[in-house]
């Protein structure tokens, strides 16, 4: 031991260093005092094994089985269905021919009575006719089908399981961005995203970048006010949203849909679902209009508070993900911003989390990451804010001029300020 003049008196077997008396008993009994360092790390791996949540893991892999489930199901019905209408058919063809030949009776019948000249020979003809059409209703009414059916082979390799070691996702993670274009004005101005493209709305156009935000097509039409747009992956469509319209854009052929809304229902923020569009209005105590996608846009429900927001709250974003709907929501008499998950089918709340920012009238966009995290942009200070799928874990970063974010593609685009920048990694 350094600084220690006393003779050396023995040596440690495990180290091969020499120490006095003292210093041994030190050293020699360094081992025990790691082992309650040790025991408290093996209770805190305890606890977060007890506290593990397995439908958090396991759910996104559910939702996949249950959409290959109702697809396999919806294969058998189909399939159910055709046979059916077949069998109906054949009975439909038969009871059709002989309603004709009752008609052809009828029609023979009224001539000869019309006539008044009717002979044995007619009378010969129409009463055969008859008996063959009792027969052939008496076969109709006897008629029976063998259904001839396989069982259903099943293929257990259909579906495979691989287990995926996720990467942890950490805000200090994100590299700087490799790419940067100038953006018009500033203020609160939207980006949708998709696989392939970003739709941006700048001054008074729309303008569709490809991946490397390279502008490949422009709107022929003016928007003056556009309040959120949103990718609908169930449409294949954007949508675009204004205070009393929406906007079905194809970025294909940047031909536009419009849908009116009820001019007492001024609406603010839009999200998609696999099978629903829903709205919420710029009211305090904000409700959500749920509209149905497919055959078509229709409105089918409105979501009032307190389902949605307390009658002080107003909510100023939402995300859809997994058949959950995320919510941002500002409280006015508390002076406080939240978001809230709810599932999206009955509005029942999953979490609730206050977030930590300084209450203003600056703008929160939200998007969705891979395994129930979730990202948002604070307009006030330019920053990120990372929710963990718990929602017991915020992480915060600062990005200068950083405005809004869009929904997770492969390359993650922001909208600053002054710019629009793209980074290179996957979230």
């Amino acid at each position: 031991v350094e600084m220690c003049k006393s003779s050396s008196r023995t040596q440690c077997h495990c180290c091969k260093k020499n120490f006095c008396r003292s210093h041994f008993n030190e050293h020699d009994n360094l081992p025990n005092l790691q082992l309650n360092t040790f025991a408290d790390e093996i209770n805190i791996l305890n606890n977060r094994l007890q506290a593990f949540n397995l439908n958090i893991v396991t759910d996104e892999s559910r939702q996949k089985l249950e959409k290959w489930r109702a697809s396999c199901y919806k294969i058998i019905d189909d399939i159910f269905e055709q046979t059916c209408q077949k069998i109906d058919q054949r009975i439909n063809e038969k009871i059709e021919r002989q309603r004709n030949e009752i008609l052809r009776m009828n029609f023979i019948i009224d001539e000869l009575i019309q006539k008044q000249e009717t002979t044995m020979t007619d009378i010969d003809l129409l009463q055969r006719a008859i008996h063959e059409t009792e027969h052939d209703i008496d076969n109709i009414e006897y008629t029976g089908f063998d259904i001839i059916s396989r069982s259903l082979a099943i293929d257990h390799s259909l579906i495979q399981i691989e287990e995926l070691h996720l990467p942890q996702f950490k805000l200090s993670s994100l590299v700087p961005p490799y790419k940067t274009i100038d953006r018009m004005n500033g203020g609160r101005q939207h980006i949708a995203t998709n696989e392939q493209f970003c739709l941006i709305h700048q001054g008074l156009d729309l303008y569709l970048m490809d991946q490397n935000l390279t502008v490949i097509k422009k709107s022929q039409e003016n928007f003056d006010h556009v309040y959120d747009m949103c990718w609908s992956s169930t449409l294949g469509q954007f949508v675009l949203l204004d205070r009393n319209t929406i906007f079905i854009l194809d970025p294909y052929t940047m031909l536009i849909q419009r849908i009116p809304i009820d001019q007492d229902r001024r609406c603010w923020s839009c999200t998609c679902s696999d099978t629903s569009l829903f709205l919420s209005t710029l009211f305090c105590g904000s409700s959500i209009l749920q509209h149905s996608l497919l055959p078509s846009i229709q409105f089918e429900k409105e979501w009032k508070s307190p389902e949605t927001c307390t009658r002080r709250q107003m909510i100023i974003g939402t995300v859809c993900r997994n058949e959950t709907i995320a919510m941002i929501i500002v409280d006015l008499l508390e002076k406080e911003k939240r978001i809230e998950l709810k599932l999206s089918k009955t509005f029942e709340r999953l979490w609730s989390l206050k977030l930590d920012v300084v209450y203003s009238d600056g703008y929160l966009s939200c998007c969705s990451l891979n395994h129930g995290h979730w990202l948002l942009s604070d307009y006030s200070t330019s920053s990120l804010i990372h929710i963990s799928r718990d929602a017991d874990d915020l992480s915060y970063q600062l990005r200068n001029e950083l405005r809004q974010i869009g929904e997770h593609v492969p390359r993650d685009i922001s909208i600053s300020g002054t710019s629009i920048t793209q980074n290179s990694d996957r979230i």
